[in-house]
């Protein structure tokens, strides 16, 4: 089995945007904004979704996932589910208010 070495910059660069999120959702205020930052953030998450979707099997090999997938360092776009996670998981303490 083929050992892909952008595994180590797209860990890094991940961890980077997992940061840049968590700082972003703590600056943006109003809750029409964080909703389009939020679905914007899903939008960077689509090849991770195509990733998954194909070695689940749930998508064949089409030719557009093959010319998609044949782009050179296609998987360091596998790191901006960080930007995602890191908005969507910093705890600012509003359901605390709830208790």
């Amino acid at each position: 089995m083929y050992f892909n070495l952008a595994i180590f910059p797209a860990v890094i660069i991940g961890i980077i945007l997992f940061i840049i999120g968590q700082r972003v959702s703590r600056v943006v205020n109003g809750k029409p904004v964080r909703i389009l930052l939020g679905l914007l953030f899903i939008f960077f998450c689509i090849p991770n979704f195509l990733f998954t979707a194909y070695y689940m099997h749930f998508i064949n090999e089409p030719i557009w996932y093959i010319k998609f997938r044949a782009i050179d360092n296609i998987e360091l776009l596998s790191s901006l589910i960080g930007i995602f996670f890191g908005f969507v998981t910093f705890k600012d303490g509003s359901l605390e208010r709830l208790n």
